[in-house]
């Protein structure tokens, strides 16, 4: 259900602008609003649908410069504004879906150390959250991007030295 209340949204979006757009003819160049539907679907419903409404918000715009009646001294701009527009509203869809997928991964390096973190007192492994429990640098190495390596800190040196002596 909020799959498809999602997806009405959008559509509603385009369907609005769509109709702004022709109301105002080709006079006034609406090409900017149809990003509010591509970003609004590349962000709730994801990559495939950011791309359809791409080429549905070309398509409309395709529909309404044809519609308006001839404006253009050659044919051939119409395709030409359709293929530039293409690239322009792909080129929105891929960036927003890229600038989500940066966000979602950031979040989740964030989220490895949030909340509770359960630590054996004992032998001070940590629960993995599936029912394993691992050391530190393996559970830093599933849950970051980070790289764990062991270097003495200078307090454990001068304890190992005093010891020595």
């Amino acid at each position: 259900r909020r799959f498809l209340f999602t997806l009405g949204v959008a559509l509603s979006q385009l369907g609005l602008i769509g109709w702004l757009d022709y109301l105002t003819s080709y006079e006034v160049s609406m090409d900017v609003l149809y990003y509010v539907p591509i970003a609004y679907a590349a962000w709730y419903l994801g990559r495939p649908w950011s791309f359809v409404f791409a080429a549905m918000g070309v398509a409309v715009l395709t529909w309404i410069e044809i519609s308006g009646g001839p404006h253009f001294t050659r044919g051939w701009v119409i395709w030409e504004r359709g293929a530039m527009r293409s690239f322009n509203f792909g080129f929105v869809a891929l960036s927003l879906n890229y600038f989500k997928q940066t966000i979602s991964i950031a979040h989740r390096k964030v989220r490895a150390f949030d909340g509770r973190l359960l630590i054996c007192p004992c032998c001070s492994r940590l629960d993995g959250g599936d029912g394993y429990w691992m050391d530190f640098p393996t559970y830093v190495r599933k849950n970051t991007e980070a790289q764990p390596e062991f270097r003495t800190c200078p307090t454990c040196s001068q304890s190992d030295a005093k010891k020595e002596s």
